[in-house]
This record gives C-alpha cells, structure tokens and sequence, in this order.
C-alpha cells in the first residue's frame, strides 16, 4: 500500500503553536455505512489532538480553548487519481479551505486548525469531493476552559474516555 503524509498549516506561521495540554477527549466518529467494495468512500474521519504514524491520537469531539490546535484526520478510500477538500467552518463562514490530491487506493490525510481562544462554539469540517458531493461532515466544540476557584493555577483538564481512545 501507499500512504502519504500531507500536513497543511491553515494560519500564518506565527499562530502555529506547539500542543502542550491535553483536552476533553471522546469517541471519534467513524462513517458507519458499508460501502460497496471500490466506491469511493470515507472509512473514517475524526479530530484528534495529533498525528503519530498515519494515526490519530486523542480524538476529541469538546476541546477546551487552553488548547489551540487541532488536527482533522479522513482515511480515503477507492479514490485515487481525484480531489478532496477539508472546508472547515465556524458561527456559518469558511474560514479555511484544503485541498488533498488522492494517490492511491488507500490515502490517510489531515488538515490542521489554529483556534483563537475566542472562537468558542461550533467547528465543522465539511469534506467534499471535486464536484462538490459531501464525503463526511464533522462537528466539535470549542470551550472555555475551567478557571482555578483559588487563584493558582488550573489544572490541565484531563482526557475523558476509556482506554483505547
């Protein structure tokens, strides 16, 4: 099998950050219809506090605005040779736009988003093919992150979830 490993930044470079806290982690969404074998489908697309090995790790479905990055991972397959888009989207207005070029019959892609502690609410990305057919649509939501009762620091919120995550 072929994979490549595409990584795209989607603020300037000053905005890009380091993740350094973890989040309120949850089970990932996987596309749960049986495709026929060789129709272009999503095997499976989440968001994730990163990337290791072709992988996501730490999906999330809530994340608290201590963390600032966020990656979004689809697993393509049957789709070589075409064209995907990650639009991602926040309060209904574009605010990025991705475009993967599909090598192989298997293809493991992600995009990533630097969030301003501000934008809290609703984050989707819509993942859509050359002609515009919606592949898969996910949401997360962006949070206030709990502020210490006495004055010292917060605690990093901890993953929630069991093993296996």
């Amino acid at each position: 099998m072929q994979y490549r490993k595409t990584r795209f930044s989607l603020l300037p470079a000053v905005l890009i950050g380091v993740l350094s806290a973890p989040a309120f982690a949850q089970t990932p969404t996987t596309m749960s219809a049986k495709a026929a074998p060789g129709t272009p489908t999503v095997a499976h697309a989440v968001f994730a506090l990163g990337i290791q090995a072709r992988t996501p790790v730490n999906p999330v479905t809530t994340l608290t605005n201590n963390v600032q990055r966020i990656y979004y991972f689809t697993d393509l397959r049957n789709m070589a040779g075409q064209t995907v888009t990650d639009s991602w989207t926040y309060n209904g207005v574009v605010m990025a736009k991705v475009t993967f070029h599909v090598g192989g019959p298997r293809w493991r892609v992600w995009s990533t988003k630097t969030l301003l502690p501000g934008q809290l609410g609703t984050w989707t990305v819509t993942v859509v093919d050359a002609q515009g057919n919606v592949l898969a649509k996910n949401s997360f939501t962006y949070v206030k992150a709990a502020s210490p009762a006495n004055g010292s620091p917060a605690a990093a919120p901890q993953p929630t979830g069991g093993p296996g995550q």
